[in-house]
């Protein structure tokens, strides 16, 4: 049976692969142009209109005039043969690029995860569950982290850091000085993430039943029985046996645990030897144990009142039923709601906050730093930063919009179809969003951009198709789960019809959970489009949209820093502040499905 499974496996990657393959094929095929000419033009250094004669031996050579199938057979078993071709820009084989940098990469990789996973740990172990200050600084900080785009962050480190301070090289290299912004870049804004979902698993682990026993126990909070199963679904065993060495992790443990019997929580009668108290998931007694000092937090007990040596003999422990009680908006939450609606009111109406044309050039002002006439200084055209960053708060937030809805449009049909159909359909759809998957986002992105030309709805729905994939999954995840819940049998029992079972029930609580992730969703799709048009692939300048600003800008990093850190500052805070409405939603919207 394990046999079968992975030989399933196998056949399933191959499938993967090939299809993958295949997409890029005929992608190329689509892209404008002829495959021919832009071949001589990247040979030759030059563009111009080439004859037919010049072109037949790259005709020839590469088979651009052999028929559409022959030219496919040809790309999938020479891919199978190990031959990827030839690249047309360093004149070697691809297989000779690909291993020639795939140890600098792996080690990159590597070190950006250590340091992402140490960071996020590390965070977590001193903030989670120590106070109210302290838990919503560590949140505040894996919020901001993850709200950080990752060309912005090395643009800092390399202004701060490098231009400024110097103390690393601009170019890196493969010096190891030299590899220490690159790794940072990488590792900053995935700490945030990291650290997110390390502190939801410590606070889940931590309200689980055995840690509320060994609270009532006397132990700490922080003893090894609940920090380790906690940082073993989050970090695995290293971080495990790195986190418990440090005070109140691992000395107070081993103190609670040699404390004098007189002393000690859970210890029995006077005089009794000393032994160690009972670790969480020993046995222990039942009705009529021994129950040491309580914590003012413990559930309602009904039973003997405590005897001499502080003890109390438990009979009954009452269940306690939490009532939920919506708790009133925090202040970051508050701040988020205020910054959004600045947002909407620059991208209705930016002439209520600036009367400036975003346009109006001024030479004699050009590159002025940041001053009260200027607040965010002023472009190499002189023309005023701040305004143009009002007036793009239109294109940004519009691309946000429409390319989550166009996303989650898609994953709708493709989550739904493949939950409700199931079978062959499922595997079907299964296996189309295993290859989209097989893509890195950005390259899905690009494949658009290079078939359609960069433009504003090119952006949109080059970022909308990078992220369905993954959206479709959750939502067909959701469907499944709703699906099984009893009041949809309930539903379906009482004679209601396939299509009314659906629409009235199955739709709205399959959807309710996923608006906070369609909020969440709004502020990684700006984040995504910045990027487009920091590579130059996004809206075309003079567009004021907030990629377009960073992209003008890396002329004139050296020199003029506020052109790259102040746009890309407010795309932070944006994306914080939605980040913020949609985790407020997703806490709200959480259990509301019924």
């Amino acid at each position: 049976m394990r046999v079968k499974r992975i030989l399933f496996k196998v056949a399933a990657s191959v499938v993967v692969i090939v299809a993958a393959a295949s997409v890029t094929f005929f992608a190329q095929l689509a892209v404008p142009g002829d495959r021919a000419t832009t071949l001589m033009n990247l040979q030759t250094g030059q563009e111009k209109k080439w004859t037919a004669e010049e072109l037949a031996p790259l005709n020839e050579k590469y088979g651009f005039d052999d028929p559409i199938l022959a030219q496919y057979l040809d790309y999938v078993t020479g891919l199978f043969r190990g031959d990827l071709g030839t690249s047309y820009t360093q004149k070697r084989p691809v297989t000779e690029v690909i291993f020639g940098q795939l140890l600098p990469s792996l080690t990159l990789t590597v070190a950006a995860l250590a340091v992402a996973w140490l960071l996020a740990l590390g965070v977590t172990l001193l903030t989670v569950k120590r106070g109210r200050i302290l838990s919503g600084l560590g949140s505040a900080w894996e919020a901001l982290t993850a709200s950080l785009p990752h060309y912005w962050v090395g643009v800092v480190l390399l202004v701060v850091f490098a231009v400024q301070l110097r103390l690393f090289p601009i170019i890196g290299g493969t010096t190891a000085l030299g590899t220490v912004l690159p790794v940072l870049t990488l590792a900053i804004p995935l700490a945030g993430f990291l650290g997110q979902v390390t502190r939801d698993e410590f606070v889940h682990v931590l309200e689980q039943p055995f840690v509320t026993t060994a609270r009532t126990r006397g132990c700490p909070t922080w003893g090894t029985a609940a920090a380790r199963p906690a940082a073993r679904r989050t970090a695995g065993d290293h971080a495990v046996r790195l986190g418990a060495r440090r005070p109140r992790l691992g000395r107070r443990h081993h103190r609670e645990h040699l404390r004098p019997a007189g002393d000690r929580a859970g210890a029995g009668h006077r005089g009794q030897h000393p032994r160690p108290a009972n670790r969480v998931g020993h046995r222990a007694g039942g009705r009529g144990r021994v129950r040491g000092r309580q914590p003012a937090c413990r559930p309602g007990l009904r039973g003997d009142r405590p005897q001499a040596g502080g003890g109390a003999m438990i009979t009954k422990v009452a269940m306690i039923t939490k009532v939920k009680v919506r708790a009133p908006l925090s202040i970051g939450t508050a701040l988020s709601l205020l910054f959004v609606g600045l947002v909407l009111i620059a991208a209705i109406a930016p002439g209520l906050l600036t009367d400036r044309s975003p346009t109006a050039i001024d030479l004699a002002s050009a590159l002025q730093p940041p001053s009260w006439q200027h607040p965010f200084g002023t472009d190499d055209a002189g023309r005023d930063l701040l305004t143009r960053v009002i007036y793009g708060s239109r294109q940004s937030l519009g691309i946000g919009l429409g390319a989550t809805a166009l996303a989650f449009l898609i994953a709708i049909v493709l989550g739904f179809t493949a939950a409700l159909l199931g079978g062959v359909v499922d595997a079907a759809i299964t296996r189309v969003l295993e290859v989209a998957f097989a893509f890195p986002a950005l390259l899905l992105a690009l494949l658009v951009i290079a078939v359609r030309g960069p433009s504003l709805y090119t952006e949109i729905i080059a970022v909308g198709i990078g992220s369905a994939p993954g959206y479709a999954r959750m939502v067909r995840g959701q469907v499944l789960a709703v699906r099984q819940a009893g009041f949809i049998e309930a539903a379906a029992a009482l004679g209601h019809s396939r299509f009314a079972v659906i629409r009235r029930h199955l739709f709205p609580n399959a959807m309710r959970p996923l608006v906070a992730v369609l909020t969440l969703g709004v502020g990684q799709s700006i984040v995504w489009a910045s990027g487009l048009s920091f590579l130059g692939l996004g809206v075309p300048p003079p567009s004021p949209e907030w990629g377009a600003l960073l992209d003008a800008g890396r002329l004139h990093i050296t020199t003029s820093w506020w052109l790259e850190i102040l746009p890309g500052l407010v795309i932070v805070v944006v994306t914080l502040a939605v980040t913020a409405l949609g985790r407020t939603l997703q806490n709200r919207l959480g259990g509301a499905a019924r």
